[in-house]
């Protein structure tokens, strides 16, 4: 059985004293259809390309697309260019008939904000964001996106639409008269976007667990991420259990000295774009903000639902006594063996002193009644931390080794040794 589908599309920005024409494709660029409404009937199951071409009729492209019906539409303009739109053939939009079901679906923790964004809308006009549930009964409306989750069902899809329309002319039911239930199909009438209906997104909401990750009091916690837009900017940022800001950084490695023991704190990563940042941005927050006041511009959409959790802890590490002219030794069990295996010598701030593949180290350069700590760094060799220990001088913090693949537990789980002044017998002459 075949769809029978309505695919609409319209624009914004277009030269008004010129020709607007739209242009029904086939998924490969094929004329199906051209009209000036941008409203086009189909009646099977299908992917189509909609185009607007906005030309000037004193100077109209030869041949126009009314003449190249069943042919494709790079041969707009082929015998004379004409004055048009430069961006005619890189500027449309994809519609499907049956017409799909979300333009876009992200996972969003309950608790956390579902926050929507739209581009291209007209600006003289209102726009309205409109929560539904799956089925297109409405929730709730704004005039920012942003809805709050915590009154909705974990496992449920919602949508958001994006109402847009003219305050001298609006629709004669208006979302503000929606009741909870009513199908949004209410709003009728007016002049608004005719795609309000069809083109949402989706948010599905989930209940995140954060397995956290143990970090010492006085250590670093270290995150890192893969997969972002590099021409993008990345920013980390650290909150509280409650998604609250603490702190930011294009690093993500944070001091744990005034944080607290036995609490859990996040860390997110938000690549935006520098030509369309948000409205409000980290640097922007102030200690104890929510996040979520983070909007507006261009980010990836898994910023609140997408982050990594440390447990600060006390961490006791009883000292073996090592005498001053013997050796430390540690060993540890349990590792890769496929992966690289060091051994880093700190003093009892973690602060680097030397590095090998054994964990033998001479005590005798070491100070009587100190303490050192002997980490194990155990790291996948195609894909090593950018900072490797040979590349530490003595002194730095061994929580400058970041980014690879390597054991989470690095900064955290290690061994104590006491330098002691003497052991062992003494013979008496």
């Amino acid at each position: 059985m075949k769809a029978q589908c309505t695919l609409s599309a319209n624009t914004s920005g277009f030269n008004a004293a010129y020709t607007q024409v739209y242009i029904l494709t086939n998924s490969s660029n094929v004329i199906i259809a051209q009209n000036l409404t941008g409203s086009f009937a189909v009646a099977d199951n299908n992917t189509y390309k909609i185009y607007a071409l906005n030309y000037n009729p004193s100077d109209a492209p030869n041949p126009l697309p009314s003449a190249l019906i069943g042919l494709n539409i790079n041969q707009v303009g082929s015998v004379s260019s004409g004055c048009f739109n430069s961006d005619f053939l890189t500027d449309f939009v994809e519609r499907s008939c049956p017409i799909l079901s979300c333009a876009q679906t992200s996972n969003i923790c309950i608790n956390d904000n579902i926050i929507a964004t739209t581009s291209g809308f007209n600006a003289a006009y209102t726009q309205v964001y409109v929560l539904t549930d799956d089925s297109g009964n409405f929730i709730n409306s704004n005039n920012t996106g942003t809805f709050p989750t915590s009154s909705l069902t974990i496992g449920n899809i919602y949508h958001v639409h994006a109402l847009n329309y003219n305050p001298s002319d609006p629709p004669t039911t208006l979302p503000s008269d929606l009741s909870a239930g009513d199908p949004i199909s209410n709003i009728t009438g007016g002049c608004f976007n005719s795609d309000f209906l069809s083109d949402y997104v989706c948010f599905n909401i989930i209940n995140c667990v954060c397995t956290p990750t143990d970090v010492c009091i006085n250590d670093n916690i270290t995150a890192t991420t893969s997969g972002f837009n590099a021409a993008y900017t990345q920013v980390y940022v650290l909150t509280d259990d409650s998604g609250n800001f603490i702190a930011s950084n294009s690093t993500g490695t944070f001091p744990t000295p005034a944080l607290t023991v036995g609490n859990i704190y996040h860390v997110h990563a938000l690549n935006y774009n520098p030509s369309d940042p948000p409205t409000t941005l980290p640097s922007d927050l102030s200690a104890g903000d929510p996040i979520s006041n983070i909007t507006g511009g261009c980010f990836n959409s898994d910023f609140l639902s997408d982050y990594v959790c440390f447990n600060i802890i006390n961490c006791v590490c009883t000292p073996t006594d090592v005498c001053a002219n013997d050796n430390i030794m540690a060993t540890t069990s349990g590792f890769n063996a496929a992966y690289t295996q060091v051994y880093v010598l700190t003093d009892d701030l973690g602060n680097f002193i030397a590095s090998n593949s054994v964990g033998t180290f001479p005590a005798s350069s070491l100070t009587i009644g100190n303490i050192y700590h002997v980490h194990a760094l155990n790291y996948n060799p195609s894909d090593p931390p950018t900072t490797l220990p040979s590349d530490l001088s003595a002194g730095d913090p061994i929580s400058n080794i970041t980014g690879g693949c390597f054991n989470s537990d690095f900064l955290s789980d290690y061994v104590c040794f006491e330098i002691t002044c003497s052991c062992g017998t003494t013979f008496l002459r």
